[in-house]
């Protein structure tokens, strides 16, 4: 019920804030109580999914800043053979030296991933779209890698925040700070290459198709991709990010056939570009960055079809353009017209947001909602364990937390 709630909220000021008259004092108080929702939900999400407790327990077991001090080679050793990123590391150990409660883990991670999130959005949406932006987002990514994939939402807003510097001109922040967003989730490595990508204008015929190529490839459910992992982790067996992405893809006990309701995400798409083909309607740099990760969550969902996981991950990450993009389907409609593509979003966004209304095997882990002020201070029985066990036990694997 706690994340309907916000989905009305949020689709209230998105539908009070889509006029071409804004009142700006309104308008930042309403921006302030959704960076709030945004913090504190995912801040204070008390044992909610699988990583929730392996990030609890990596957190108690961290070292910590004094470790340094009394045996800095064994420090030196366990930083540089974890499992885990440099940036994420050393941010756990700062965090472990100030308390051995792990929530302060997931709050300020909370914290830095919303400002981020809100910067980046703020920019490249129109702020009579920002709204709509933030309950797609809050749809289709944050119910699953803010609340879900810690690091990775970690690595993903500071990508954004390099995607906003790209798009302000500053090409040497937004290299530095994309090679940062790495630091904290490996998985960021496949940005740095597109980065120089996502400026460039593709012509209509190219984005046409590789989309079709990349559909007829899901459609078909053509295998390509476990030949070349396997290739490359036998040229580079010790290769640390290689090693990763196979072990993701190894892992992966389900693929992802195809399913009609992608053409809910591909339709807006071909008729946004369209409209861009006739009427010049989003040329501008950061509109051009915003539209190619909408491309790319298209071709990576597509072509990454039989490895669901890495689909679904980079997915999460691209679907941050699909929420700036898909808004501005208002404008290509007459003022008579605007119902359409609002009741569109609304519903679309919906569509997602029902599945934690009545959880499926994947969002039972999160739903109902819970959180750590009324479990631990108030002695309320979460119930959060006994699902993620019961999601475990489901997908046959033990839950060992």
């Amino acid at each position: 019920m706690a994340y309907f709630l916000i989905y009305l909220l949020i689709s209230f000021f998105a539908i009070k804030f889509s006029n071409s008259t804004i009142d700006l004092h309104k308008f930042k108080n309403a921006s302030v109580i959704c960076l709030f929702i945004f913090i504190f939900i995912a801040g204070l999400r008390y044992e909610l999914g699988v990583d929730y407790f392996a990030y609890r327990e990596s957190f108690i077991e961290s070292m910590t800043i004094w470790d340094l001090f009394s045996n800095p080679i064994l420090f030196m050793n366990e930083f540089v053979s974890g499992s885990w990123e440099p940036g994420s590391k050393l941010l756990l150990i700062l965090l472990r030296s100030i308390t051995s409660d792990a929530q302060i883990l997931f709050f300020i991670v909370s914290i830095i991933c919303s400002i981020l999130l809100f910067k980046s959005l703020k920019y490249f949406s129109e702020p009579r779209f920002f709204f709509f932006s933030l309950l797609i987002y809050f749809s289709f990514v944050y119910m699953f890698q803010e609340m879900h994939a810690l690091r990775q939402a970690l690595g993903a807003c500071v990508l954004y925040y390099g995607l906003y510097q790209l798009a302000l001109g500053n090409t040497k922040k937004a290299v530095f700070i994309s090679i940062l967003s790495v630091c904290f989730h490996y998985s960021m490595i496949i940005f740095l290459p597109l980065l120089f990508l996502l400026k460039k204008k593709i012509g209509v015929k190219v984005q046409l198709t590789l989309i079709t190529i990349s559909f007829f490839i899901f459609l078909l459910q053509i295998r390509w991709l476990a030949q070349i992992l396997d290739v490359i982790s036998g040229v580079y067996p010790e290769l640390k990010v290689v090693m990763r992405v196979t072990n993701y893809v190894n892992a992966d006990t389900f693929e992802r056939p195809f399913y009609i309701t992608f053409i809910l995400y591909i339709v807006p798409y071909l008729f946004l570009l369209y409209m861009n083909y006739k009427k010049k309607l989003f040329d501008s740099s950061k509109d051009i960055i915003a539209q190619n990760m909408y491309l790319f969550y298209l071709l990576f969902t597509m072509i990454f079809w039989e490895f669901a996981f890495f689909s679904i991950r980079y997915g999460w990450i691209c679907l941050w353009g699909m929420a700036i993009c898909l808004p501005r389907l208002i404008d290509c409609f007459k003022y008579s017209s605007k119902v359409i593509p609002v009741g569109y979003i609304v519903c679309f966004c919906y569509i997602i947001i029902h599945t934690f209304l009545f959880p499926d095997i994947t969002t039972r882990q999160f739903s109902p909602y819970e959180n750590y002020i009324e479990c631990k201070w108030f002695g309320v029985k979460g119930t959060g364990r006994e699902r993620v066990e019961d999601f475990a036990a489901e997908l046959g694997f033990v839950f060992v937390y």
